[in-house]
C-alpha cells in the first residue's frame, strides 16, 4: 500500500513539469504579445510555452535576435516582463 501511495505522490508532484503547452504567437493575449514583439523585434521566435507558475499564467519565449544570439523571455499575461536572459 505504501508503494502505491509513493507512486501516486510522485506522479502528482511531477505533473507541473508536464504543464507547459507550446502555443503560437496569435494565441498569446494582446498585452503579452506586444511585450514579446517589442523584445523580439527583428529576431525569430523559436518557441512559446504557456505555463502556470505560482497560480499565474506565464509565457516563456525562446528566440534568436538578428545576430543569431539565443534569448529566453518570461512574460506575464498582463504584459509585464518577468525575466530576460541570454542562452
Amino acid at each position: 500500500m505504501r508503494r502505491i501511495w509513493a507512486i501516486l505522490a510522485a506522479v502528482l508532484l511531477s505533473t507541473p513539469a508536464w504543464a507547459d503547452d507550446e502555443i503560437p504567437l496569435d494565441q498569446v493575449p494582446d498585452a503579452a504579445r506586444k511585450t514579446i514583439q517589442d523584445h523580439v523585434a527583428d529576431g525569430t521566435i523559436e518557441e512559446i510555452d504557456k505555463d502556470v507558475e505560482a497560480g499565474r499564467t506565464v509565457y516563456e519565449v525562446e528566440y534568436r535576435d538578428a545576430s543569431g544570439r539565443e534569448y529566453e523571455l518570461k512574460v506575464a499575461e498582463d504584459g509585464s516582463l518577468l525575466a530576460k536572459r541570454r542562452d
